[in-house]
């Protein structure tokens, strides 16, 4: 063999031992350069004998270099291979803490993505380490995936309970709310005349009645809301939850505004229905201090005829005419007793219906 040829051969070795050092060619192929390359230099003839120790020195120091850099890539590749079965441990413990919620998913998604670059990168120390550690990490990503499509059911199904138990709770207190009544529907009906209210107070308490018993019944139906909001607590998302919240908040605030209105309504009626009876009395009154000022007319005028009929009495001039007058004052006294007793029941009347007032 020409021994500029294997000259030539022992330059490529160099390159081919740089390529599979870079991963682009295999080391078995260098390898089998080097054994054509030894049995090479037994068929070959150099000029001189000088010649044939250099490029045999070359050719050593190449293998030299071959075998430093191979016995590195070991070293590195078992490195590597033992990172790569040390994130595998990680990652499965990182996919157990994720169950128990102490990690997020996106955190592990995040070590799945760069154990995928670091696969990419690492020479392993042999076939069988690369299968393994590929099966491992295929069969803890598909568990991770299994497992979130469990979660993602699992947050779905909630969603569902948690919305129906909302739907639920709301719908419990909302059944209950009345139609309002507001206060210038009775203030309609306290506002007519005396006569004609006498005839509406009857409406009037009965309008009040009812608004009672649905503020009643509006009230029990919010307290059960709130009940059944306290024992499905922990069913609840919490958007939801803050929901139910607000919402029987501002029922119940709506509820307790709505009581006060029917508490003013009912003051309102019951001093509006004072007012008419105090009206009445005060109207009783003045007919019985109208009646009173005209019998006390009346007895005047008795008492003063009275005292003409006693005088004509003590004048009388003959006994017939004498008992005549007598008879005449028998009976206007009587008519004045009875004046006096009408006066003085009257009177009691009087003070009994001015007590009424006081």
């Amino acid at each position: 063999m020409d021994y500029e040829y294997l000259n030539r051969k022992i330059a490529e070795l160099q390159q081919s031992a740089q390529a599979a050092e870079n991963g682009d060619c295999s080391w078995r192929e260098v390898w089998d350069l080097i054994k054509s390359i030894g049995r090479s230099f037994k068929e070959t003839r150099y000029p001189t004998r000088n010649d044939k120790d250099a490029a045999w020195n070359q050719f050593q120091e190449i293998i030299d270099a071959i075998k430093e850099t191979q016995s590195r890539q070991r070293e590195e590749s078992v490195r590597q291979t033992e990172e790569i079965f040390e994130r595998l441990d990680k990652l499965e413990s990182d996919i157990e803490n994720a169950k128990d919620g102490q990690l997020s998913w996106q955190e592990v998604w995040g070590s799945i993505k760069e154990l995928g670059i670091l696969f990419k990168e690492t020479r392993f120390t042999s076939k069988v380490d690369r299968e393994t550690a590929q099966k491992n990490f295929n069969n803890l990503v598909n568990a991770v995936k299994e497992l979130q499509e469990q979660v993602k059911q699992e947050k779905e199904e909630r969603a569902r309970v948690s919305a129906e138990r909302k739907d639920e709770i709301l719908e419990c207190a909302e059944s209950g709310k009345p139609p309002f009544m507001s206060n210038d529907e009775v203030l309609s009906i306290l506002t007519l005349g005396i006569s004609e209210m006498i005839s509406n107070f009857v409406q009037a308490g009965e309008e009040l009645d009812e608004k009672k018993e649905q503020l009643q019944y509006w009230s029990e139906k919010v307290r059960e809301a709130w009940e059944l909001f306290k024992d499905h607590k922990e069913e609840l998302l919490g958007r939801d939850k803050q929901e139910i919240f607000n919402k029987l908040r501002e029922m119940q605030e709506e509820l307790d505004q709505a009581w006060e209105e029917w508490k003013s309504s009912k003051q309102q009626y019951h001093d509006a229905k004072r007012e008419a009876w105090e009206e009445r009395v005060r109207e009783n009154i003045e007919k019985l201090e109208t009646r009173l000022e005209k019998l006390n007319e009346v007895l005047a005028h008795k008492e003063e005829h009275l005292t003409e009929l006693e005088q004509k009495r003590d004048d009388a001039w003959n006994d017939d005419f004498r008992e005549r007058v007598e008879g005449w004052i028998e009976e206007e006294e009587r008519a004045i007793e009875e004046i006096k007793e009408k006066i003085d029941q009257i009177e009691r009347w009087l003070e009994e219906e001015r007590d009424k007032l006081s």
